[in-house]
């Protein structure tokens, strides 16, 4: 007798598809609300993104740190634990993830609860020992709590692996000693970015002299753009302060060039041989005008050397004057004298002189004689001038004087080489 096949029609066998396909439905509803909120709360800047993101999206630790930086954002007091609790959400979505912990440390900070956000910085730096953002977010958090030398050892070990934290780091040093300078040198070790840094700090507080003494003292590399880039900043501000023998002392360490390094009391590159720029000029090299009359170099019979400086009028009738300066840093209540070499053919009843002003405020402090016309070759004329005792930088500068209206017409050359600077004589 043949054997029957036994058939399952149990009702089983509807509910056993029916959960298996209960089972895929929802995890494909939690797949999708997870990405949704994902993406919602990586693309919204709205805290009610975040705030729906989170309710979509439990689970998900995005949602909930950028909800938590938002409930921040609204400086609202009662908004304060909802944050910290969003934190704390993120992180223990997300335990490995050190952003998380380092946000919850901020927001431990400035809940004012330094201990607790040490541990979430501390967790972060086991995350990543060698990342310098944890080594510089927990050592300004051990730094306020009082712990000077293990919070500057982070701090100095984050500088050194990146230079954008060296700036901050000189302000939590001068905050945290009381703008003791020795102090804040010693916590700051010997990175020279953050050397660089402290000398701006001091310059831009108007503590001129410790500032320059840092810079002086530091091993600096002036290709190093960064540290470069500190320099020019802190030249530019003692060339405002009118303090130009500090700003030579930095422009001697920025220009490679010693041919074209500024000196006291000297002009460098008076016989023009080292070329005349018209874009980005130097503050302490030659200025030259633009427009007219035309300047620039000559090589037809200089005074010396290969070049001389040529000052060209072709329009008789035009009344512009682009003028020809150079400003120098020079010693206090000095006596100077100043050279000119020069030659010239103009027609005209203007009167041109060479005048030395104050570059703190302009005065005038000596005028040479006009400059005649020259039939031969070259000739020379002298200035002699006492720099007053507060200014420690002077201006020479081409005038043209009696040239008023368009009576006035100006035609022919001028030559000028050989310009020097003689200090510190019996004149």
């Amino acid at each position: 007798m043949p054997v029957s096949r036994f058939t399952f029609s149990s009702p089983l066998r509807h509910f056993a598809g029916a959960g298996a396909i209960f089972t895929l439905a929802v995890g494909t509803i939690f797949v999708v609300a997870w990405s949704f909120g994902h993406t919602l709360a990586r693309n919204s800047d709205t805290i009610q993104a975040s705030e729906f993101a989170v309710s979509i999206s439990t689970g998900n630790p995005l949602p909930h740190y950028r909800y938590a930086a938002g409930l921040e954002k609204t400086f609202d007091l009662d908004s304060i634990p909802r944050s910290l609790a969003e934190y704390e959400a993120a992180v223990a979505a997300a335990p490995h993830n050190l952003v998380y912990w380092i946000g919850l440390g901020q927001a431990r900070e400035r809940d004012g609860d330094r201990a607790s956000a040490e541990l979430a910085y501390r967790r972060a730096l086991e995350l990543a020992p060698n990342y310098a953002r944890t080594r510089w977010a927990l050592g300004n958090n051990l730094v306020r709590q009082g712990k000077m030398d293990e919070g500057f050892e982070l701090i100095r070990r984050a500088v050194d692996q990146d230079a954008a934290f060296a700036g901050p780091a000189v302000t939590a040093a001068m905050q945290a000693f009381d703008a003791d300078v020795a102090r804040a040198t010693s916590a700051l070790g010997s990175n020279s970015a953050g050397q660089a840094e402290l000398a701006k700090y001091l310059v831009n507080v108007e503590r001129f002299d410790e500032g320059l003494a840092i810079w002086k003292a530091a091993n600096l590399d002036p290709q190093v753009l960064t540290i470069r880039d500190v320099g020019l900043t802190i030249r530019a501000k003692f060339i405002e302060a009118k303090r130009f023998r500090n700003a030579v002392a930095v422009s001697e360490w920025l220009e490679t060039d010693e041919t074209k390094r500024p000196q006291i009391g000297e002009i460098s590159n008076g016989g023009f041989e080292t070329g005349i720029a018209t874009q980005n000029v130097d503050y302490f090299d030659w200025h030259v005008g633009q427009t007219y009359p035309a300047i620039g170099l000559s090589e037809t019979q200089p005074k010396e050397g290969r070049y001389a400086l040529l000052v060209r009028f072709s329009t008789p009738s035009r009344l512009d004057f682009a003028s020809v300066s150079r400003t120098v840093a020079v010693d206090p209540a000095a006596s100077y004298e100043l050279s000119i070499g020069y030659r010239s053919d103009l027609t005209t009843r203007a009167e041109f002189r060479w005048e030395v002003i104050s570059a703190a405020d302009n005065t005038r402090l000596a005028i040479s004689e006009p400059l005649t016309h020259q039939t031969g070759g070259w000739t020379e004329t002298r200035i002699r001038f006492t720099a007053p005792s507060g200014t420690d930088g002077i201006t020479l500068r081409l005038v043209r004087e009696k040239c008023e209206s368009a009576a006035c017409t100006v035609a022919g050359n001028m030559w000028f080489d050989d310009i020097n600077l003689s200090g510190n004589k019996q004149l």
